[in-house]
């Protein structure tokens, strides 16, 4: 399902992977593990070049969403550490 953690975050309560799921109740897994206690938002990311990526968001309590700022900030900062564009 998922192959790599590309950021986590406790001050976000985030967590971003390098894999898009097929389904979306991937992020209901991660969000509910035993490993965050107070739950967790989940992005799965893939970029694609310097300048776009693509993005599943998992809300913590809210399910799959299109809109997620703190999502978005952490897509970035995971791409910039790893340097995978």
């Amino acid at each position: 399902m998922v192959n790599s953690i590309a950021w986590c975050s406790s001050t976000t309560k985030s967590c971003s992977f390098w894999k898009i799921p097929r389904s979306p109740a991937s992020g209901r897994q991660f969000e509910h593990h035993p490993f965050f206690p107070r739950h967790v938002n989940t992005e799965f990311i893939l970029p694609f070049s310097r300048d776009r990526l693509r993005m599943r968001v998992w809300g913590r309590g809210s399910g799959e969403t299109l809109a997620c700022g703190t999502a978005a900030w952490t897509a970035l900062v995971a791409v910039v550490l790893a340097v995978r564009v």
